[in-house]
């Protein structure tokens, strides 16, 4: 199994693609010419398929702020297609497809589901999922699409049952968890309130023996925490450092710490999960 380290890394800052040069980096989710769009999903499908996975199917799922949702993959025939989530929350977790035609105007192909999705591929497909986590509570949030309030109290992995679903065996599933490279566990501030999720003591109680009281709040083991989830399932689980990015590194200022009067955003956190790959 191919794994994407970090110094081959794809992320850098909060919504940027390296570009394949790895030189520079650009903004795929702020990119307003399609043809820039194309030339950014290009690099990142390659980027993918260099590191091994089946040139046959690849997606490519990145989750932006503001509940945009995007995601890029490479269909048999090499069309690039470009998949807005719309809003991930919702229970039905449809995606409107928009597909870049030879003259890279966007035409709405037509709707499915995600586990439709899943449900197409053929025996041997190889299916990739990259989720950034930028949501309030980082990867339970986001490494989810069946609402926010059910992942955190850990009773609905909705996209790995339907992993399961299709696979003969769970243990064929691995899911692998990448810490940020400077902060593994995230701090919740003590003045944290959410309508969904509650304060901090009702985050301390959810995780449990993953929840560290601190002086200035609590932090939370979410990875040790969501291996613990997956594990249930008899997936193989991973929590090395597999595609990850430095949010103080790059400069941008951004932090780990939530401020939740100011709603916060969860940075640093990617997850992983793939079918066996095609031989």
């Amino acid at each position: 199994m191919s794994r994407i380290s970090c110094e081959q890394n794809i992320f850098h800052g909060e919504a940027y693609f390296m570009d394949f040069s790895g030189e520079t980096p650009r903004n795929y989710n702020g990119a307003k010419d399609p043809e820039e769009k194309v030339a950014i999903a290009s690099d990142i499908a390659r980027i993918i398929h260099n590191l091994g996975y089946s040139k046959e199917r690849t997606i490519f799922v990145n989750s932006f702020p503001g509940c945009q949702k995007k995601v890029v993959f490479l269909t048999r025939d090499e069309r690039l297609v470009d998949l807005d989530w719309g809003n991930i929350s919702t229970a039905s977790r449809f995606c409107a497809i928009q597909e870049y035609d030879e003259t890279n105007r966007i035409e709405v192909e037509g709707i499915i589901s995600f586990a439709d999705y899943l449900l197409m591929m053929k025996p041997g497909d190889c299916f990739s999922l990259l989720i950034n986590a930028n949501t309030k509570l980082g990867p339970c949030c986001g490494i989810v699409h069946a609402g926010r309030k059910q992942v955190i109290r850990g009773t609905s992995f909705s996209w790995v049952q339907s992993l399961i679903d299709i696979c003969n065996n769970p243990s064929d599933i691995s899911v692998m968890i990448s810490p940020g490279l400077q902060a593994p566990n995230h701090v919740i501030c003590p003045d944290f309130h959410d309508d969904e999720f509650g304060t901090v003591m009702d985050l301390q109680r959810i995780f449990g023996e993953f929840a560290t009281q601190l002086e200035n709040g609590i932090s939370l083991d979410i990875e040790g925490y969501l291996i613990r989830q997956l594990s249930q399932y008899g997936i193989n689980v991973s929590g090395t450092g597999i595609c990850t990015y430095d949010s103080h590194k790059n400069g941008t200022g951004y932090s780990y710490r939530y401020r939740a009067k100011h709603g916060g955003q969860a940075m640093g956190n990617l997850a992983m999960a793939h079918l066996p790959k095609v031989a």
